[in-house]
């Protein structure tokens, strides 16, 4: 099992962050931060060529039923989205159930947190799905 869970999206940088953001509020989670990861590199001379764009959302009822099951869960959160430009546009999300590995194994709170913003997300890769030019 992988540890990144990363879909390609069809759509430009700017219609993948609109898509995310409209799709991810209204699965009822809030964006407490976005931020241009590649400009805060730049800005202290590091030269990252990728655009990278970080999300960290949260669901606060999600993530009051993830500590009430599992207090060691406070690690994971808030659930973070990148969107990265490089050669292709792609929407990544650690993937947690790739923590079996290390002996820990998600709550089903957990599972459906992870599930509804791999749902979320993957609006992305739908444009030629639904023929939208």
């Amino acid at each position: 099992m992988k540890l990144f869970y990363k879909i390609e999206s069809d759509y430009t940088l700017e219609e993948t962050l609109e898509l995310v953001r409209n799709t991810i509020t209204s699965a009822n989670f809030t964006i407490l931060a976005e931020f241009n990861l590649s400009d805060k590199l730049r800005a202290n001379n590091l030269p990252y060529s990728d655009e990278l764009i970080v999300m960290e959302v949260c669901n606060p009822s999600y993530a009051y039923a993830v500590l009430n099951t599992k207090a060691n869960s406070k690690f994971l959160l808030p659930c973070r989205i990148t969107i990265n430009k490089g050669k292709r546009i792609s929407v990544g999300i650690m993937n947690y159930e790739a923590f079996d590995a290390l002996e820990y194994s998600l709550s089903d709170a957990e599972q459906y947190v992870l599930n509804e913003i791999k749902q979320a997300i993957s609006v992305v890769e739908k444009k030629n799905k639904l023929n939208i030019n």
